[in-house]
């Protein structure tokens, strides 16, 4: 599968690095036959009062007309009140996700899945750091962040061993070194996974959210964050 970050509905030209021309020319042509791309959260699809981004717009044609099937990690910037609406629900491989075009599907907010013999870990979601400029039910959804009893049912039904973890944001002791001294957000998510890490055993953490790129190595753990970037796994 191709892994890649944030892509905003493609208001900062994100697209551009995704198409098949652009993959091909990073991976060359065996790229055409991977099956999956995956968007680590801020997809930005179905947006509010946005022709470009809604249902039928040229947002949803462009990855539509990909070769593969799109699959997005909930992010923070995202339409949860149409995207998640039970009427979406599908199934992709036999597992749930929530189809808003031809070609387009969320996972679950969180959930535990298998793509391409990988057992994987989806948490979506974070805290938005620009919601007081946003407006709710429009540019801002409160569903951003995992409820409690969200928190629970993962705790008591996903603990285990994975592959890697598909998530929008790190655990809190991660994204302090990620973020190297800068302030840490308060984020229900992160603090909410820095819990999760003795619960769950795995190698890979990929995540977006942060708008740059970074590799970190935790003993036998690897988090690596995605902007302006893709990865095969």
């Amino acid at each position: 599968m191709i892994l890649y970050g944030d892509l905003h509905g493609n208001c900062n030209g994100a697209l551009d690095l995704i198409t098949p021309d652009a993959l091909v020319k990073e991976y060359g042509e065996d790229i055409l036959k991977q099956k999956y791309l995956v968007i680590l959260g801020d997809g930005g699809f179905l947006w509010k009062n946005s022709p470009y981004c809604a249902r039928g717009g040229e947002l949803l044609k462009a990855f539509d007309a990909m070769p593969w099937k799109t699959l997005c990690v909930a992010g923070n910037h995202e339409n949860f009140e149409d995207i998640f609406d039970k009427r979406n629900l599908t199934e992709v491989d036999e597992q749930p996700f929530y189809q808003i075009s031809e070609k387009v599907f969320y996972f679950k907010r969180y959930g535990s899945y298998t793509i391409e013999d990988k057992k994987l870990l989806v948490l979506g979601g974070a805290a938005s750091i620009d919601k007081d400029y946003r407006q709710e039910g429009i540019s801002w959804f409160p569903d951003e962040c995992l409820s409690i009893e969200e928190q629970k049912d993962i705790v008591q039904n996903l603990c285990g061993s994975y592959d890697a973890v598909l998530a929008h944001t790190l655990p809190q002791s991660i994204a302090r070194i990620h973020l190297r001294g800068a302030p840490l957000l308060h984020d229900d998510n992160s603090i909410f996974f820095e819990k999760l890490l003795n619960r769950i055993s795995f190698v890979y953490w990929f995540c977006g959210h942060f708008h740059n790129n970074d590799k970190i190595i935790v003993g036998p753990r690897k988090y690596e964050v995605l902007y302006f970037n893709t990865i095969l796994f």
